[in-house]
């Protein structure tokens, strides 16, 4: 999917146009074409991957019971929700700990039931976190997907690709963490963006440290 450009004076529409309103006070609400509409495509491609931590250590309980997997969850909905929402672009979702797993691929668009589809496949069981191979699988992943898109699209010359992933995680990080800089220094260069949401649990005092 490509971002397309709210434009035009309409009687309805998806946002209200600010410098209009005024003319429409103005005119005791006779000239009512105020609102914008998607109309030109943008020459921009949006693909944004989430991809989640799925090891153990995202099932540590703060005092009040809440787990960081539940708060990764949460902020997963939300996020997908609201990119949905704003129609940014394509929509993928991995789980990653020891191993990295697609869950939801950028080809199918992104509906409630792909929603409760991915949240049923993360057990959080996976023993430790491998950071560089979950950055390796993403860039992979990035790359065959542009690569697809600028091939079935008719406008390649012209297209910019805009690629995010949000990694959400507990934050621990016990590889080289030279290594995983390299990997994101990598992706920097190749133009896709990474982007750390760290989910914080207060652990209770005395739990031993990771």
């Amino acid at each position: 999917m490509q971002a397309s450009r709210l434009s035009g004076d309409f009687r309805s529409g998806k946002r209200i146009n600010m410098k209009k309103v005024i003319g429409y006070i103005a005119s005791q609400f006779r000239r009512d074409k105020i609102w914008l509409r998607r109309a030109k495509p943008a020459k921009r491609h949006y693909q944004i991957m989430i991809s989640i931590d799925d090891s153990q250590s995202m099932l540590t309980r703060d005092p009040q019971g809440a787990t960081a997997a539940c708060l990764a969850l949460e902020a997963t909905a939300t996020l997908t929700r609201a990119l949905a929402q704003l129609e940014v672009g394509q929509i993928a979702v991995a789980a990653f700990g020891e191993q990295f797993k697609l869950l939801h691929g950028f080809e199918s668009p992104w509906t409630d039931d792909s929603g409760a589809r991915v949240v049923e496949q993360f057990q959080f069981r996976q023993q430790r976190t491998a950071w560089p191979g979950m950055i390796q699988n993403a860039v992979g992943v990035f790359e065959h997907e542009a690569s697809r898109v600028a091939a079935a699209s008719v406008s390649t010359s012209v297209m910019q690709f805009y690629q995010i992933c949000f990694v959400i995680s507990d934050g621990r990080i016990n590889q080289d963490r030279e290594l995983v800089a390299r990997w994101v220094r990598s992706a920097r260069e190749k133009g896709i963006v990474i982007v750390l949401v760290i989910v914080d649990i207060t652990e209770p005092s005395g739990s031993p440290e990771s």
